[in-house]
């Protein structure tokens, strides 16, 4: 069964989620996780207003998802988002 995750982001401003998206980016963590096996979609929105920062990823396994948050790349994003981000509002979805 797939897994279907929402990551929201809460940021204080939007200058401060652009910022970690873009410094996401530079790390290559997007791709390098849409590389990852298992990974179906790894991809960022943001709402017309206000200062959140959507996370859609799709996973073809809990397993693979699991193994996921164990990488160097994960490890990184947390440092970043530690600079830039108040909360995360996880939301998980099931798809068959």
């Amino acid at each position: 069964m797939k897994l279907i995750l929402h990551v929201t982001y809460h940021c204080a401003s939007r200058e401060n989620a652009e910022a970690f998206l873009n410094e996401s980016n530079a790390a290559g963590i997007p791709d390098i996780t849409r590389a990852e096996e298992g990974c179906l979609a790894y991809d960022f929105f943001f709402p017309e207003k206000g200062n959140d920062l959507l996370l859609v990823e799709k996973w073809e396994s809990d397993e693979l998802q699991a193994v996921h948050v164990t990488k160097d790349h994960i490890k990184k994003l947390q440092g970043i988002k530690a600079k830039y981000v108040e909360s995360v509002t996880l939301e998980k979805f099931r798809e068959a």
